[in-house]
């Protein structure tokens, strides 16, 4: 292997990773809103309110000029780019001296690296920015090449051409966050590595990235993959000459996709989801692993145009239309809030389609149940209800639990982890801005269910709420904290510990949504009840929405598989039997499970 200065690694699949800047390699919206909103303040007859961070965020990656015609709307061009010029040059004084949030383990990930591959960063920022980058956190060994749209007004695609050809690159892959970032791969005639983490959804990546330090593993697979998919020494005759490879390098490319849509089009299932938000986006990863599920449709209540999904051979349609899909769907996922979305929903819908929801207010169970029962059998449809981890999975366990023990107590602890519902219930206060609420066990009380002595707890006792939460600029804390603590149904019941900290903290601490818990059951066997058991089951999730996705995609499966045997009515997880959920046989399921 050659050093950098050479033509490094002419015999390797890969030989250079081109990287996005924002999403991809760190987060500098904070930064980027204080200094332009400190430009806005100075010219109020262009622009009266502050730039927002959602109107921030949804700008990123998008070219300098679109940026300024959405910021700076009923302005002209020239003043468009006069305003642009002004923060580009605030902003970028500011990043050098003060840097931005970098992901977990960025610079040790990018000199592993460099010890395999070229580095270069392309971007559709301003001249100037990622040197700012660069120079804030001391990154000058880590890159062999930039470029950008502020060097030379060249679009990313021409730019990622550009630079490949400046270095002697013929085989390489783009990490970004952006559909626009997708689209420069393209381009290029590269593969696209989705990094999940960014804030964009592109339409059908070639692989995605959970975590910025996973990339050195992810860049070994697409190295054996391709290995494999591509017969190098057969089509070059040396495995070691570089001539030529740009095509081969395609063709393994766009090669793998094929064969991946061949896939696809064995599948028998048509899945539509209905809201595509956390929950929605869960339910397409799940899809996509399950072969016999085909995503047909996303339904949305926003603009189509507006919402990227990555599974290519899909529609999005608007909320509107969903009627139309009634012979092309056989399974709506509605992934909608329990509040007020899937108690009219669900029972709407299941006059169309075979449904599933995850409706989660458990004392509405009963009611909601009859309602989409009622529904269902007069459409001949099947709605499975209630489908998640709790309730569901915990639901499940709890069953069992007191068919096995009739004597005992049942114990559900739920956490540590994110509660989305509470979260959204404190962002809902005036003069919160952001906001994130953890549930957590208390460890004595899981230690007194535990201990067989089947012990009286309350709800205060078993569980504590802990919020993290960031103000709008001249709230109330005091007043804030004392409506989230006596807010009845969420935290009235509970101690609960508020902590007010920066938007910055609550990205780098608290972005993730996990979650999980315990169910136990605790009870005696024997003629004088002299021996002890105790049943526990136990859940530990990185991604709340995506475990429930999962758990959705399966009774999907069974609601597909009900319906084909000509059954109708509401189900909820305790009416199923468990080998609906699978894809194996019941002779397969017999010899390997049983």
């Amino acid at each position: 292997m050659e050093n950098h200065n050479g033509n490094q690694n002419v015999g390797n699949p890969v030989q250079a990773i081109l990287f996005d800047l924002d999403g991809t390699l760190w987060n500098a919206v904070d930064g980027i809103h204080k200094t332009w909103n400190q430009v806005v303040s100075n010219h109020p007859e262009y622009r009266t309110n502050p730039i927002s961070f959602e109107e921030l965020e949804g700008c990123l990656g998008l070219p300098m000029t679109e940026i300024a015609a959405r910021l700076f709307s009923g302005t002209t061009p020239e003043q468009q780019q006069a305003l642009m010029d002004e923060c580009c040059a605030v902003e970028n004084a500011y990043l050098a001296e003060h840097g931005g949030i970098l992901y977990p383990k960025l610079e040790e990930t990018l000199l592993e690296l460099k010890k395999r591959y070229k580095l270069f960063v392309v971007s559709n920022c301003q001249q100037g920015y990622i040197e700012s980058f660069i120079k804030a956190h001391r990154l000058e060994t880590c890159f062999d090449d930039m470029e950008c749209w502020g060097n030379n007004l060249l679009p990313k695609g021409e730019n990622n051409k550009l630079i490949m050809e400046r270095n002697g690159v013929t085989k390489a892959v783009y990490v970004g966050d952006t559909a626009g970032d997708e689209e420069s791969a393209r381009v290029a005639g590269i593969p696209f590595i989705f990094a999940k983490y960014g804030f964009g959804e592109p339409k059908a990546p070639d692989y995605v990235l959970e975590e910025f330090a996973k990339l050195p593993a992810l860049m070994q697979q697409i190295e054996q993959l391709y290995k494999l998919s591509c017969d190098w020494t057969t089509q070059r005759g040396n495995p070691h000459s570089d001539s030529g490879n740009e095509t081969d390098w395609k063709n393994c490319v766009y090669g793998y996709r094929q064969r991946v849509e061949i896939r696809r089009e064995k599948m028998s299932i048509r899945i539509g989801i209905l809201g595509y938000g956390n929950l929605g986006r869960g339910v397409e990863c799940a899809v996509r692993q399950n072969e016999d599920l085909e995503l047909a449709a996303v339904f949305t209540r926003r603009d189509p145009e507006t919402v990227s999904i990555l599974t290519n051979t899909a529609k999005v349609c608007r909320i509107s239309e969903v009627e139309t899909w009634k012979d092309k769907i056989d399974v709506m996922i509605l992934c909608g809030g329990s509040a007020t979305d899937l108690p009219a929903q669900t029972p709407a819908y299941v006059k169309h389609f075979n449904v599933i929801d995850s409706f989660d207010t458990h004392a509405r169970i009963p009611e909601h149940f009859e309602k989409v029962d009622a529904a269902a059998k007069e459409s001949g449809h099947i709605g499975i209800i209630s489908v998640g981890w709790d309730p569901g999975m915990f639901s499940l366990n709890r069953l069992y639990a007191n068919a096995i023990l009739p004597e005992g107590r049942d114990y559900t602890f739920w956490g540590k982890g994110v509660s989305q519902g509470h979260s959204d219930a404190i962002r809902r206060i005036e003069g919160v801005k952001n906001a994130k609420q953890y549930t957590i066990p208390v460890e004595a009380a899981l230690d007194a269910a535990r201990s067989g002595s089947n012990p009286e707890l309350t709800t205060r006792q078993k569980h504590t709420r802990e919020c993290f939460v960031v103000l709008e600029e001249g709230a109330d804390a005091a007043k804030v904290e004392e409506t989230i603590k006596t807010m009845p149904n969420y935290f009235a019941d509970y101690d609960t510990t508020v902590h007010f900290i920066s938007e910055d903290e609550l990205l780098a601490n608290h972005s993730g949504i996990p979650h999980g818990g315990f169910v136990l059951r605790s009870g005696v066997t024997g003629w004088e009840k002299e021996h002890k058991h105790l049943i526990e089951y136990r859940l530990k999730l990185d991604s709340n929405p995506e475990f429930t996705a999962s758990v959705l995609a399966a009774y999907a499966r069974a609601a597909h598989r009900l319906s084909q045997e000509g059954q109708s009515g509401c189900k909820t997880v305790f009416d199923i039997a468990p080998a609906y959920l699978s894809t194996k046989s019941a002779q397969e399921l017999r010899a390997s499970m049983l």
